[in-house]
């Protein structure tokens, strides 16, 4: 994780029922004071958990290539 550089970049998460990538609508400061938060899936509409196998801070320009929840 890239949360000592900049808490603030984009959260990239990974569904795990399909293993297609998308973008929170959180940024990585959220998810660092939320352990067990969920978000919601646009790919598959299911919820998941946040956590460290799944979810991923990202540069905001890599950002822009996944759909946004």
């Amino acid at each position: 994780m890239h949360f000592e550089r900049n808490p603030y970049l984009p959260l990239l998460m990974d569904c795990p029922k399909t293993g297609k990538t998308f973008r929170l609508s959180v940024n990585s400061s959220v998810w660092m004071d939320s352990p067990g938060g969920r978000a919601r899936c646009p790919i598959c509409d299911d919820w998941h958990d946040f956590n460290k196998e799944n979810t991923r801070s990202v540069s905001f320009e890599e950002a822009k290539n996944f759909p946004m929840r």
